[in-house]
């Protein structure tokens, strides 16, 4: 069984810094950089470090205090940074480009800010009555209705079956004697009207 990397890189390191000739000195060094690295490679153990209750794992930038910032904070430094930019217009520039720019940019940080304030919820469907239903109601099974033509789809006629990319041939079995009836039966009123039946 061979040492672990760590003694392996120990030994080495012994061995070339214990002595040698003159010029090793810049080998020395670029080996002292390798080995570290190899070190570095070998700990396969993530370490993180916790700041004000906030762990590096979460925001690798929590040593700096940045995710500290509440919405208060970004707000009054939004609001400092539009009038800022507001006033940069009594500025000794000619026309009227800077103005532009700057009120602007202004006007952006402004939307931003009252967006960020008030968090509205674009997307989402504001719905109070919509979907409610009565006590008890329990929800057709709209896909068996569909497969066993009963329910709503005991009614339908032969179009309407067609319209489904359902063959009403194919499906004449699991159609009643009153549903055949209400197929065919519409094919006769529609005769009846134009006043062509035969009997």
């Amino acid at each position: 069984m061979s040492p672990p990397r760590a003694q392996v890189c120990k030994d080495i390191r012994e061995k070339i810094c214990s002595g040698g000739p003159p010029g090793t000195q810049v080998v020395v060094g670029h080996l002292q950089v390798f080995l570290r690295r190899a070190n570095v490679a070998a700990s396969h153990n993530e370490t993180y470090e916790v700041y004000n209750g906030v762990s590096t794992r979460d925001v690798p930038h929590a040593k700096w205090g940045y995710s500290e910032l509440n919405r208060t904070t970004v707000q009054v430094a939004g609001w400092i940074s539009v009038a800022v930019l507001l006033l940069f217009n009594f500025g000794n520039h000619e026309g009227h480009v800077e103005t532009i720019w700057l009120i602007s940019l202004a006007a952006v940080v402004a939307i931003g800010l009252i967006l960020h304030a008030f968090e509205p919820r674009l997307g989402q469907v504001r719905t109070l009555t919509g979907h409610n239903k009565p006590e008890g109601h329990v929800e057709p099974d709209h896909v068996y209705n569909q497969k066993t033509l009963s329910g709503q789809y005991a009614e339908l006629t032969d179009s309407q079956l067609r319209s489904l990319n359902i063959d009403p041939s194919r499906v004449a079995h699991l159609r009643s004697g009153n549903n055949a009836a209400v197929s065919s039966g519409a094919a006769t009123a529609a005769t009846e009207v134009d006043g062509s039946l035969e009997k």
